[in-house]
């Protein structure tokens, strides 16, 4: 349904990054097969918070996600170590025609690191999705950061001197290609780094 991102560039060097992401789930086997969801960030320079994370039942309760269910497990492989965290959020009383509703902060410090921050977004993957929306804010001139899209749809919109967002509406999702090498291959991207 929903994934929506906001970042933050502050005149410090941080940048402060909220995702928020809300998914339908039509069926008996999507509920099945994609009933947990999953962040990732890189715990050496990254703070996160879990700010919501809860089902929306056809009803209308919601049942949150108890905090002791959420997973929370290093990415780190034999002899190679590695900063790397995965969230997994297993999402409680899935049913058909629900609705998983997540959000997150990360609180990224790139001055930890030899080279500068960035994120890069999908706008459009293999399901449909209502709306995509990243928000680009920065404190001043001096941390505005560059921008670079290669989807066709997708709509930029400067609001102001320090803010920027990019919206897609009602994608229907990319056909799948048995032939591709990759998901890279054929996924537009959107891409925010930080300026050097």
């Amino acid at each position: 349904l929903l994934y929506r991102a906001r970042l933050r560039f502050r005149s410090d060097g941080t940048v402060r990054e909220t995702i928020e992401r809300a998914r339908y789930f039509r069926t008996e086997a999507g509920v099945h097969n994609a009933g947990n969801s999953r962040f990732w960030f890189d715990a050496f320079d990254t703070h996160a918070t879990l700010e919501l994370a809860h089902t929306l039942l056809p009803d209308g309760r919601s049942v949150s996600i108890p905090r002791k269910d959420v997973v929370v497990s290093s990415e780190n492989e034999r002899n190679v170590f590695s900063g790397d965290v995965s969230v997994a959020l297993p999402f409680p009383a899935l049913e058909p025609r629900a609705i998983t509703v997540a959000r997150m902060t990360f609180e990224h410090d790139p001055r930890r690191k030899p080279v500068p921050w960035g994120a890069i977004f999908i706008p459009e993957t293999f399901a449909p999705l209502e709306k995509f929306e990243v928000i680009v804010e920065w404190d001043d001139v001096k941390s505005r950061p560059d921008w670079k899209s290669n989807h066709p749809g997708l709509v930029e919109t400067s609001q102001g001197s320090s803010s920027v967002s990019f919206v897609l509406e009602r994608a229907t999702g990319i056909k799948d290609d048995p032939d591709r090498l990759t998901d890279d291959d054929i996924l537009p991207t959107l891409v925010v780094p930080q300026p050097t």
